[in-house]
């Protein structure tokens, strides 16, 4: 029986979750050529080592016709349904498609609780864009290639203080990503800033069958890097043994 843990202390996010994942399967170039066959308009996934502290991880930059998330001017304003469509359409195999929608269902539930709306009216802004999808069926990608038999997660660290983002000022945790954490153990940390975003809380939600904050013997390690991954806790790392 092989178990996977996703080790939490450095929060949760889609690009840092992917990237671990990623390096943990120990075949990377693989999800980049699977994410650049998918039938994504213009991607694009590039692969990068980053030493921090004695750690190497690893980076997994997506650009959609030559840019980064943040550069882009991608129109965002997607419902469940279009993500439907999207997802439909890729060329993956039925289980990794299945696994990306049901992280959009847990997005859409806690969003829809959030704005007080039915989940199919719920409109997706920074989550629904082309580079969230495509971090999201990396995680996805990985997860399938690992196939382990449980995923265990530790607790949360969420940061705190405030957010800019399309809904205005948020405080940390975001109200979507503290819906989709409720019920899970999470902790704010020492540091401020946002170390879990509500992508990163759906994966965790989606794949964890339980919670521990021992972790396991492990076989082998990943550790990934992302875009605003903070100096105090710069990778995410996943690890993967037998019981």
């Amino acid at each position: 029986m092989s178990t996977l843990f996703i080790d939490c202390g450095a929060g949760a996010s889609k690009d840092c979750m992917a990237a671990s994942l990623a390096d943990l399967t120990g075949a990377p170039d693989g999800i980049c050529r699977a994410l650049e066959s998918s039938g994504i308009t213009g991607i694009q996934a590039e692969l990068s080592k980053e030493t921090v502290n004695g750690i190497t991880g690893l980076r997994l930059r997506i650009l959609i016709d030559g840019k980064e998330e943040g550069q882009s001017n991608e129109h965002i304003h997607r419902k469940l349904s279009d993500i439907e469509g999207t997802v439909g359409g890729l060329n993956l195999s039925e289980r990794v498609k299945k696994d990306i929608l049901g992280i959009y269902v847990i997005l859409a539930e806690a969003e829809a609780k959030v704005h007080g709306r039915p989940v199919g009216e719920v409109h997706f802004h920074e989550v629904g864009s082309l580079f969230a999808v495509a971090y999201i069926a990396a995680s996805c990608i990985a997860m399938d290639m690992l196939s382990p038999d449980t995923v265990i997660a530790s607790p949360i660290r969420t940061g705190y203080g405030e957010i800019s983002c399309a809904h205005g000022i948020l405080s940390v945790p975001a109200p979507a990503t503290a819906n989709i954490l409720w019920g899970m153990p999470s902790y704010a940390g020492g540091d401020e800033g946002e170390f879990c975003t509500p992508t990163g809380a759906a994966i965790v939600r989606h794949f964890a069958d339980g919670f521990s904050d021992t972790g396991i013997e492990a076989e082998r390690e990943g550790y990934g890097s992302g875009r605003r991954m903070p100096a105090s806790a710069p990778f995410l790392r996943t690890a993967i043994g037998r019981d």
